[in-house]
């Protein structure tokens, strides 16, 4: 099924550009040899600092948890969705949840560069440009509201993250990879650093503090039972 879903997503390509389309493929790929993940991460935004963890299983188990400043956790084992304060002694557990809901919930959670983007199959426009981190690198840009431009940076033919600029209301929001780190086995790279700008003044920093790439991740994981009170 996966496979054929591939073969679709590139046949829809056929009238795209040379460049969308090897950007598409190149994050259907990535996508593919990247079947899991567990980071830590830390943000911090002026006086302001967080933590969490994130672990992710393809094809849509995810669990994260904040530890800092508060303690929640949200996991998904593609059938329940359970949500725990564990600061306020909370459980709730709930079924059919569309997978719109999944991604605004766990969006959050995941660091950028370790997801693909979520191109629209229209009105994207792609070119070929060269990078401070990449001498071969596409630039993908969308439009998804009037006076507003999203447009990634990626480095190819892995397809890893390396920049995304937001331009909206005439300010300009970058955020872009500082450090990270390469997989010699998986042939890519995800973020460890990242940094973010609005018109150029530095507005915060997400450092990912531990990273593992395709470990086991059972699903007793993603199933976190209620807690004793």
């Amino acid at each position: 099924m996966k496979r054929f879903v591939v073969v679709l997503l590139l046949a829809s390509c056929a009238k795209e550009s040379p460049e969308l389309t090897e950007a598409r493929a190149a994050l259907v790929e990535r996508d593919r040899l990247l079947k899991s993940f567990r980071v830590a991460v830390e943000t911090q935004q002026g006086n302001e600092f967080a933590q969490h963890t994130f672990i992710h299983r393809a094809p849509n188990w995810s669990q994260g948890r904040i530890t800092h400043p508060q303690d929640v956790e949200l996991a998904f084992d593609g059938t329940t969705l359970v949500r725990i304060d564990h600061s306020a002694h909370t459980y709730d557990a709930r079924k059919s949840v569309s997978p719109e809901d999944l991604a605004q919930l766990f969006m959050p959670f995941v660091p950028e560069g370790f997801r693909a983007p979520l191109l629209p199959t229209r009105g994207v426009t792609a070119k070929r440009v060269k990078h401070a981190r990449s001498v071969d690198a596409v630039e993908l840009s969308v439009q998804p509201g009037e006076g507003v431009t999203v447009t990634w940076v990626l480095r190819m033919p892995s397809g890893d993250f390396l920049e995304k600029r937001t331009v909206k209301a005439g300010k300009s929001q970058v955020l872009m990879v500082v450090t990270e780190h390469c997989d010699s086995a998986l042939r890519l790279c995800v973020p460890t650093k990242l940094k973010e700008f609005v018109d150029e003044v530095a507005l915060g920093t997400t450092t990912i503090t531990m990273t593992e790439l395709n470990p086991e991740l059972p699903q007793r994981l993603f199933a976190p039972q209620k807690p004793a009170n």
